[in-house]
């Protein structure tokens, strides 16, 4: 079984990951803060991650929240992680690319582009 961790306050679009990955070969844990996703990340391994953008923890977010993630949780080092952002700024998209994001979804969330992306990341399972 894949899993997916969702790391966002954006409670709205809790659905579209739930009614899109909410299947029998993919288990998806949808949290609000770090602060929760942590002990997630201690106990199960995840085959992606989505991470909002916008979500502060002890003054960081976007870029250098990811390679604070990944420093303290070694296992994501080769694990895909996309951004989630509401407000999309000019540039943004290329820079979190390059910065070690996978891909960069803006808020409405498009179920097809998602499930298209999540596809080429392991196609095997949905």
């Amino acid at each position: 079984m894949k899993r997916i961790l969702t790391i966002s306050d954006a409670p709205d679009q809790a659905h579209v990951f739930q009614n899109l990955f909410g299947e029998p070969k993919v288990a998806v844990d949808l949290v609000p803060s770090y602060v929760e996703a942590k002990p997630l990340m201690e106990k199960h391994p995840y085959h992606l991650v989505f991470l909002d953008l916008r979500l502060y923890h002890q003054g960081l977010r976007g870029v250098p929240l990811l390679r604070a993630l990944r420093h303290q949780h070694p296992a994501l080092l080769h694990v895909p992680v996309f951004a989630l952002t509401a407000c999309s700024l000019p540039g943004e998209r290329s820079y979190c690319l390059q910065s070690g994001f996978s891909d960069y979804f803006v808020f409405p969330l498009d179920p097809s582009s998602l499930r298209q992306a999540v596809v080429q990341v392991f196609p095997e399972h949905l």
